[in-house]
């Protein structure tokens, strides 16, 4: 964690209080969330869970510029003045909520996407919002 705080923090906080474990209040609404510095805890037997692919989101998310082929497959990515070439990429799955509130609903593209960082391969959430066609790097996977 220490890591991903001095790497995303802004340079007054280190990046502290905003980087954790989240934890989703309404597992229907993706923004609905808290924010700890420990794992959650498990109900059925109280075990921290550890998943094998954390997902650290960045609060607020990034905006990104994503390069894709004729098959609309991402080739190229960028955000936070780096650009790098893509490795592998998921196919996306679309998510969307609020579709009965009008002010409030949303529809996206997600996509895992690991790019080529100075010779390591790095994975991380890529999303296009459907409705502005931009496109943002939601989190980082350790």
């Amino acid at each position: 964690m220490a890591r991903i705080e001095a790497e995303f923090g802004d340079k007054d906080s280190q990046g502290r209080g905003r980087v954790g474990f989240v934890t989703l209040l309404d597992p229907k609404r993706p923004y609905d969330f808290q924010v700890t510095r420990s794992p959650a805890k498990s109900v059925a037997h109280g075990e921290a869970i550890t998943p094998a692919n954390l997902l650290y989101r960045f609060r607020p998310e990034i905006p990104a510029r994503v390069e894709v082929s004729a098959g609309r497959v991402p080739t190229w990515a960028g955000f936070l003045r780096k650009r790098a070439r893509v490795l592998e990429a998921s196919w996306p799955w679309r998510r969307d909520g609020e579709w009965w509130d009008s002010k409030d609903k949303w529809l996206r593209e997600e996509w895992d996407i690991q790019l080529d960082a100075d010779g390591r391969s790095v994975a991380y959430r890529f999303y296009r919002d459907l409705s502005t066609k931009q496109w943002f790097v939601e989190g980082i996977y350790d």
